[in-house]
């Protein structure tokens, strides 16, 4: 109840996030709303099926079948869901005599227990040589690519995506450095990816067990994820989670079970290539030199790379491994579709730009297949080594500099990115925006989000100045 002669309607309107000219309508037939008679509020429980008991027993099976990789069509549940049905009857259980397991009843038990194709993960690790360029010569003889043909700075990253293709979550970026140079005033809130370091830009039980905690804190459904034995993929069965169920495939199988190693991630690196070619070619258009990237082009990359792994090449690998249950497999609706991974990485695209590297450098000599294999040797994990473990105590307890956990080629060649001020920013965003209106294709709509984010800068920036006027009533006055 609210007393509407001590607020003002404006206030009233504040607290109901309504506006004022509502609030007065409202108030003028208060009479009529109060004299309402309250209806009755109607109970809703979940639907259970008939046969309850089957259901559970079914259920129970489904799991463990599925977590030992075994085939699951209607039949097998028809047949399962009859056998439990006589099993229970057996043991004298409370159930209905007459049951048939019908087509109907399997596809209503699936969709009451949600197995759904969102709910079933695969995550993998790839190695990434983000700088490495398409030559064959191990040393770069010639000046026009200093730092591209044979650097072999590194990184490891780990990516998650679910049967649908519709939950791509940011890869998760391992770098040997905490801050590199280039990122020293970014927030890595705005990061495409989630960055992590150590040492050696290696997978480590450590980092993958934050991970895990990550990825559940994302999820909002009970979901499993798949994954292979890599040794940093240490055992958390004590590890509590909310919604993660972990499934560890069979050894030596990830080749021909892992979605992601089916095509998923081969896409990933025939788009970060491209995106690497390309750069470099515009950037000797601009400076007749091939320029190398730093670690936050490479992350902007991965980011873009990954955005740009279609749903569709990502169910067809699901699809092609042959892990999903025939039912989920008939929720990625992939009837008509063909299974060539090849054709839906296009890497015509790749093999034009890098025909126009090899005329700006006759050694970026190889193939787009050759090119997209050149990370083959990169690993993803080893055993660390003593020093590299107590160094990393040392980062991480703050007893050393950070800049001891720093690789050579990460202080040599990346250089600090200056601030931007706001009048520069803005000078340029007034710029970009006029730009986007001289084009067809761009509406109202894209604009203004564009704004939208512009202002929320702008509130930041009015919130800092705030609080630096609040400090300044808290200045010592003691002389």
């Amino acid at each position: 109840f609210i007393d509407e002669s001590k607020l003002s309607l404006t206030d009233i309107g504040d607290r109901f996030n309504i506006n004022r000219t509502t609030v007065s309508k409202i108030l003028k037939k208060r009479h009529i709303y109060e004299n309402l008679e309250q209806p009755q509020t109607k109970q809703f429980k979940l639907q259970k099926g008939a046969f309850p008991l089957v259901e559970e027993a079914l259920f129970k099976w489904y799991g463990a079948a599925r977590n030992a990789n075994i085939p699951i069509n209607y039949s097998v549940l028809k047949e399962k869901a009859l056998s439990f049905h006589q099993k229970l009857r057996d043991q004298n259980a409370e159930i209905k005599e007459a049951f048939e397991a019908s087509d109907g009843w399997i596809h209503k038990f699936l969709k009451r227990y949600d197995l759904s194709s969102r709910d079933i993960y695969n995550c993998d690790e790839t190695g990434l040589y983000y700088r490495l360029g398409p030559s064959r010569t191990i040393a770069a003889k010639s000046e026009k690519c200093k730092g591209t043909k044979k650097d072999k700075s590194r990184l490891t990253i780990l990516f998650v995506t679910n049967a649908s293709g519709d939950v791509k979550l940011k890869p998760f970026v391992i770098g040997t450095s905490a801050r590199p140079r280039c990122m020293k005033n970014i927030n890595f809130n705005t990061l495409p990816v989630k960055y992590a370091n150590n040492s050696s830009a290696w997978m480590t039980g450590e980092l993958w067990l934050k991970w895990l905690k990550w990825l559940d804190s994302q999820l909002t459904r009970d979901s499993v994820l798949l994954c292979d034995n890599c040794p940093a993929h240490v055992d958390v069965s004590n590890t509590k989670f909310d919604h993660l169920k972990i499934v560890f495939l069979p050894p030596n199988t990830t080749s021909v079970l892992q979605p992601l190693d089916a095509g998923i991630i081969k896409a990933f690196k025939a788009n970060y290539r491209n995106l690497l070619v390309k750069y470099w070619i515009d950037s000797f258009d601009k400076n007749k030199t091939l320029v190398p990237i730093n670690v936050k082009q490479a992350i902007d990359f991965i980011g873009d790379a990954w955005s740009l792994v279609s749903q569709l090449t990502i169910k067809r690998c699901w699809k092609h491994v042959g892990i999903l249950p025939s039912e989920v497999l008939r929720q990625l609706n992939l009837e008509s579709t063909s299974d060539n991974f090849d054709k839906s990485l296009n890497l015509n695209d790749l093999s034009k730009l890098l025909e126009n590297l090899n005329h700006l450098d006759s050694e970026m000599n190889m193939s787009s297949d050759d090119y997209l294999e050149i990370d083959s040797t990169c690993g993803t994990f080893e055993v660390p080594k003593e020093d590299d473990i107590i160094n990393d105590v040392l980062v991480n307890n703050n007893l050393v500099s950070i800049n001891l956990n720093q690789k050579e080629d990460d202080v040599d060649d990346d250089i600090e990115i200056p601030l931007v001020s706001k009048s520069e920013a803005l000078d340029g965003f007034k710029k970009y925006i006029s730009y986007l209106e001289h084009l067809d294709g761009i509406d109202y709509e894209d604009i203004k989000k564009l704004k939208e984010v512009n202002s929320k800068a702008d509130l930041l920036e009015i919130s800092k100045l705030k609080q630096q006027k609040i400090l300044n009533f808290f200045t010592n006055t003691k002389k």
